[in-house]
């Protein structure tokens, strides 16, 4: 981002004061900004001449010691990716299923001509704006932000577009003359590595910290995103690679750097990127940390702004999350118990396979032994999408049907047992020679042992036979392989597993976890009562050998039967229930093997059940997905109206990088419930599915803390968790801010305060932060308007608390609640006081 040579630029200085704490000098072709800082100071000069490095220096002055350059001659860096949003489904901006990666679109540097420069100060902080930027139907310009006390310079490109139905991706860093430089990073593997500042090509590195360095004889630049907002929302967490290094990064920046990234194909599910909408100011961030320090140290600096990663500990409170399809119930049952499996006929998981195949339609004979299929393709399994799980990539296919061919030759037919290994994703259907030994909807991450039709058992012969299978897939993850196993018993005893997942969530202080198991195909079985109580019995099992004293993992479903939209089911203990009533079933029955059963099939039956066993639901991704009209088209329905009817699940989706806060969708509709006269709450939802030690959860995650004094057992029944939920008594939080304590006058979140005659009430606050604050804001509602009163924060800095008291006039209003955000937009959501 050189900025390109014009005639000279004059600096505005006119909104700028020195009392913000940020010396800025204007010298000759210079723009000087000079700032305290931890090691004491850090000075950043601005070549404003048109011509060489937009950044001529960064020094960092330590304690007690001299002004040392930490880099010379660096350039901002961004790349805009922009695609198509498609405005037409379902609710227009608020969209998930929105396979952006699949249309057209576009990338190109953001170029900076400079033509202003503008110097302003707000608060303890400074920004220097300088315009034009840009690039790909966007302009706009180029800001750095420093802030008083804090080691932090924020970069933005703050762009904007006249076009509609645009959705957006960045690529942001840096780029210098790599010569006696290196660049460090903290591996999957925990440890600082370090590579030479060389030539070669650009590439995706995959992190700890979403950080990467650039090291100099002098110290280090750290670069990172935004920790949450930079994310878009996806079905997966994995870890894609977020930040690269080396040479003509995308082919679109010249020369050596290092920076952030996205991948474009996302999860390769559904990939909705980041709204753009015309006119909005879209903020494309970066935050770079100069220090005298390097690696781990360095590291340390960086971690600090986000606990390490970790959601910390708050007196008085326990930390909650919820909407985990982990499926680790599904993992077991596939998992092979006091048995292995010999390949008969080899699947492509070690070797690659041949196959005919073809991604037209064939003719209705294609699965037969006499079918021709010299025509077809030849190409090595496994087939399907770089990057689904599982899959070793043979050949590549990404349209929406396969049908493949293999003939194999059996010297003696196999005796016992004998199974088909499938991989597949997503509805299969296999047959050998000619008929149909299995089929099944949905997509398994990981090769499947599966049961061979009798019919198609017997076609097997001496001599040649032949495998075939079809296989469609509607778009994200796509694979499909086979083959023929045979179990063999063995000796050893089945291994007692401690799943990843259970060490992320403690690493992470996560302390209870509510899963939303059966989503995937064993969703069909839940409504089979032979099929789903085992199912049932084996995930209470399987979450009480996982929790212990200090660490509680708790069975939910996301059921989406009766109730209209996507719903989550939360008890206070293990309940039996099946997800349909069959004619001649009752309501609740007494079990021989499982005890209490419970049979429901209409609205009402969910109701009763809830009111029977103290269980709590609330919609799944409200207004979105497969939520979207919901929970508004059911408010008026007993179940909502319920004490048992939470409310709706908080997550930031859609994305929009032009918002100041995150996940705008669900605040509003707990604005709305409130005044409908529904006391409802929303709980932090985190809605993904694989989570394990090389997921990129945090920046994917939000955290509930419950106002409890401790973690329950699972052997005692976790009914204080759901009671805390019930009574509103939480808050949500990214992690980097926290509320500790809130009340208006004297009363908690979710309790009522008889306000006095005149409406007066005092707002009392404790806040803890890591970046450097924004705002807070006061939520108010009447019962048909809702009201905003905004605090200013501009004065805070880096790692701070505070204790504000706000006197409010709650004349006339029915609730009140408390937001407040950062500078990276992370932030902390009370729930409603309720007022009379």
């Amino acid at each position: 981002m050189a900025p390109q040579a014009v005639s000279a630029v004059m600096v505005d200085t006119k909104a700028y004061d020195l009392a913000c704490g940020v010396a800025v000098k204007a010298t000759g072709k210079s723009l000087v900004m000079k700032w305290g800082t931890p090691e004491e100071a850090t000075e950043l000069t601005l070549n404003l001449s048109g011509r060489g490095a937009l950044v001529r220096s960064i020094s960092v002055t330590p304690h007690n010691g001299q002004s040392t350059v930490i880099v010379r001659e660096v350039n901002p860096m961004t790349v805009l990716t922009v695609g198509q949003r498609d405005l037409r489904k379902r609710n227009g901006w608020t969209i998930f299923f929105d396979r952006t990666s699949r249309k057209p679109s576009e990338s190109g540097p953001l170029v900076l001509k400079l033509k202003s420069v503008t110097v302003r100060s707000l608060g303890r902080r400074c920004m220097v704006d300088l315009g034009e930027l840009a690039g790909e139907s966007f302009s706009g310009k180029l800001r750095f932000t420093v802030y008083a006390g804090c080691d932090l310079i924020h970069l933005q490109s703050i762009v904007q577009t006249e076009k509609d139905a645009r959705a957006l991706l960045y690529h942001t860093g840096l780029t210098c003359d790599p010569v006696g430089k290196a660049v460090s990073w903290i591996g999957l593997d925990d440890q600082v590595h370090r590579a030479k500042a060389d030539g070669q090509p650009a590439a995706p590195e995959r992190v700890r910290h979403r950080t990467i360095a650039l090291e100099t004889e002098a110290g280090a630049v750290a670069v990172f995103p935004p920790p949450h907002r930079y994310f878009y929302p996806l079905d997966e967490a994995y870890n894609l690679g977020f930040t690269w290094r080396g040479n003509d990064f995308m082919k679109q920046v010249a020369g050596f750097g290092i920076g952030i990234r996205q991948d474009l194909e996302g999860d390769r599910r559904w990939v909705p990127w980041s709204n753009a909408p015309p006119k909005t100011q879209q903020e494309l961030g970066i935050f770079w940390l100069p220090s005298t320090a390097r690696g781990e140290k360095l590291f340390e600096r960086v971690k600090a702004y986000t606990h390490g990663d970790r959601f910390v500990e708050v007196l008085g409170h326990k930390t909650f999350t919820s909407h985990y399809h982990i499926e680790h119930t599904t993992d077991l049952l596939n998992r092979p118990q006091n048995s292995s499996s010999v390949e008969v006929i080899p699947t492509s998981r070690q070797k690659g396979q041949s196959w005919r195949y073809t991604m037209a339609r064939p003719p209705k004979d294609w699965m037969l032994p006499a079918f021709d299929d010299q025509t077809w393709k030849t190409g090595r399994g496994g087939f399907g999408k770089q990057g689904t799980p599982s899959l070793r990539q043979g050949t590549d296919w990404q349209t929406q049907d396969i049908w493949l061919r293999r003939a194999f030759v059996l010297k003696e037919l196999p005796a016992g047992d004998l199974k088909l290994s499938l991989l597949y994703d997503e509805d299969t259907e296999v047959y050998l020679n000619g008929v149909l030994a299995f089929s099944v909807k949905g997509f398994s991450k990981t090769y499947r042992e599966v049961p061979i039709s009798a019919a198609a058992r017997k076609t097997l012969k001496k001599g040649e036979n032949l495998l075939a299978v079809h296989c469609w897939n509607d778009g994200g993850g796509q694979a499909i392989d086979a083959g023929l196993v045979r179990p063999v018993k063995i000796n050893l005893p089945a291994p007692i597993t401690k799943p990843e997942f259970v060490d992320v969530f403690k690493k992470a202080g996560v302390e209870i976890v509510h899963l939303a198991e059966f989503h995937n195909r064993l969703g069909r079985d839940r409504r089979i009562a032979d099929k789903a109580l085992p199912l049932l019995k084996l995930l209470h099992d399987e979450c009480a050998r996982l929790s212990d004293e200090n660490f509680l993992l708790l069975p939910g479903e996301e059921p989406n039967v009766h109730l209209g939209g996507h719903w989550i089911s939360f008890f206070p203990r293990p309940v039996m229930w099946v997800l349909n009533r069959a004619k001649d079933k009752p309501f609740v029955e007494m079990h021989p093997k499982y005890g209490r059963v419970y049979h429901v099939g209409s609205p009402a039956d969910v109701l009763k059940l809830m009111e029977r066993e103290g269980g709590l639901m609330w919609t799944a991704h409200p207004r979105i997905k497969s939520s979207t009209g919901f929970p508004d088209l059911y408010r008026h329905e007993p179940f909502f109206k319920s004490t048992h009817y939470l409310g709706g699940a908080w997550k930031a989706m859609p994305a929009d990088l032009s918002q100041p806060r995150l996940g705008r969708r669900v605040l509003d509709l707990l604005d709305d419930t409130a005044n409908w006269g529904s006391r409802k709450y929303i709980v932090g939802e985190v809605d993904i599915f694989q989570v394990d030690r090389t997921t990129e959860f945090y920046a994917h995650a939000n955290i509930n803390y419950l106002r409890l004094d401790h973690v329950p057992r699972f052997e005692d029944g976790w009914e204080p968790v759901l009671k805390a939920l019930q009574e509103g008594a939480f808050f949500i939080s990214t992690g980097e801010v926290l509320m500790p304590r809130f009340t208006i006058g004297g009363r908690q979140s979710g309790q009522t305060l008889k306000l006095k005659a005149d409406g007066r009430a005092e707002l009392a606050v404790n806040l803890t932060w890591t970046f450097p604050m924004s705002f807070a804001e006061v939520i108010t509602g009447d019962g048909k308007k809702v009201y905003r009163q905004l605090i200013d924060l501009t004065q805070t800095g880096a790692f701070g608390k505070q204790t504000l008291k706000i006197p409010l006039n709650l004349k006339g209003k029915t609730w009140a609640r408390l937001e407040a955000w950062d500078v990276a937009a992370n932030g902390v959501i009370s729930q409603p006081v309720w007022l009379e």
